[in-house]
Parts: C-alpha cells; structure tokens; sequence
C-alpha cells in the first residue's frame, strides 16, 4: 500500500504532506513534510514536538 500511495500522489502533483493527530486535550498538532519524506515517514515513522 505505501508504494501506491507513493505513486498516486506522485502522479496528481501532490508536494506537500500534511501529517496530524490530536493530543490528550483535544488540541490539533501537525507537522508538513515534502512528498520525498513520504516513504520514511511510513516505513519508519516520523518525531515531531506537539508542545506547541
């Protein structure tokens, strides 16, 4: 599935992805990779600070 995804947005353009979760307080946190990150964010997934 991750090459698919990969390929798919490779092919509509896409450049930018846009990775979110929600904290214990309900507060959204996210973090915007380039689309080359994309297949280490998914094989080995990805740290980012969510205090802010």
């Amino acid at each position: 599935m991750p090459n698919d995804l990969i390929a798919r947005a490779q092919e509509d353009g896409v450049r930018f992805i846009s990775l979110q979760f929600t904290d214990i307080l309900g507060t959204i946190k996210s973090v915007t990779i380039p689309i080359g990150r994309l297949e280490t964010a998914l094989e080995q997934g990805i740290w980012f600070d969510g205090s802010s």
